[in-house]
């Protein structure tokens, strides 16, 4: 998996919602849309060809509490309560090897996701440059972190001895502090204001044949970078909307790459995309091929990548009614390369 292995992205509408990655290989670019995370099922050729290899990675993206507690060495435990303004829904929980962290994230349509993050540490360290105050469970620590969450409200306490949960989301800290009262020992079966990827459909591991058959619409693989497989093709759809996902481990660019193929018009995709202000004000349009194509930025982190701040976008319409969407850590420039090469 090796620049994927261990990375989160959040972006576009239901974009990850059919990855065998997101962490195990996705980035995480923060957005206001959708996000993926289901493990990828190997086929019975995959699985031989693993064997055969140096020994298999794990995929840390989309775990059951039960296999999260075991890696992070304590119980994991989730939220009663919800903010209840918008439709949240959780995809799984997710371990983080470098810090040795579970985390649970929420999702919404319309809104910026709340973090959770379960880890072991030192509060005193880890409460530095907030404001101590108190809540159900004794003392608590409220304030903004500017990295890796974007200056979000954040809320942290220690759950039990030496355990620490920390809440990140654009909500205001008293919703963060509910949240923090909610929190219980048990399964998903505690959420009651989130549901598990609503509306949600996902087969992985296509060729391009049968992705192309599902989606309705031939997909043209890019030449670029050379000998370049991809490390999975899935189709999903969820809230009404179907789109093909094509996932690469690019070692020789030393960065990942996605390319989501959805119908709609470069215009209308565009301006679904979670614009941002990271570093100046984000979107582009230009000139490209015969017509014209988007680039954009997703502000996010990675879990393999702690220093990156943000993935780039670019969005072109390569027949009409049907987008080709590209995300990675690669330069504008490298992904221009990438999409002429689509022929």
């Amino acid at each position: 998996m090796k620049k994927r292995n261990q990375a989160l992205c959040v972006w576009a509408t239901a974009m990850l919602l059919s990855t065998g990655f997101t962490p195990a290989s996705q980035a995480i670019a923060v957005g206001n849309q959708a996000t993926s995370t289901t493990n990828q099922t190997a086929t019975s050729n995959q699985t031989q060809q693993a064997n055969q290899t140096e020994e298999a990675e794990e995929d840390y993206t989309s775990l059951t509490p039960e296999r999260a507690a075991e890696l992070v060495g304590f119980p994991i435990h989730f939220p009663g309560y919800i903010p209840p303004e918008d439709d949240y829904y959780i995809t799984g929980v997710s371990y983080a090897p470098k810090d040795q962290s579970a985390w649970v994230t929420f999702h919404a349509k319309k809104k910026q996701p709340i973090y959770i993050k379960m880890f072991k540490g030192d509060i005193a360290k880890e409460s530095a440059g907030l404001k101590e105050t108190t809540f159900s469970k004794g003392k608590g620590f409220v304030g903004q972190n500017k990295e890796p969450f974007g200056d979000r409200n954040v809320f942290l306490w220690e759950e039990e001895k030496g355990v620490i949960y920390l809440i990140a989301s654009s909500e205001e800290a008293g919703e963060l502090r509910k949240i923090a009262d909610s929190m219980g020992k048990g399964d998903y079966s505690t959420i009651k204001k989130a549901t598990l990827t609503p509306g949600f459909k996902s087969v992985n591991n296509l060729t391009v044949e049968k992705a192309s058959e599902m989606l309705g619409v031939p997909i043209k693989l890019p030449a670029y970078p050379a000998n370049g497989e991809p490390g999975n093709i899935s189709y999903a759809i969820s809230r009404g909307e179907e789109h093909v996902l094509i996932m690469y481990d690019t070692a020789d660019l030393n960065a990942f790459l996605d390319i989501e193929i959805k119908k709609n018009s470069a215009e209308d995709e565009y301006n679904s995309v979670p614009l941002i202000d990271y570093p100046n004000p984000n979107g582009e349009m230009i000139p490209f091929q015969n017509g014209k194509a988007y680039t954009f930025k997703l502000k996010g982190w990675s879990l393999s990548n702690p220093e990156l701040t943000h993935f780039n976008g670019f969005l072109w319409e390569p027949e009409e009614g049907v987008v080709y969407k590209l995300i990675s850590e690669l330069p504008y420039e490298e992904l221009m390369k990438i999409a002429s090469s689509i022929k």
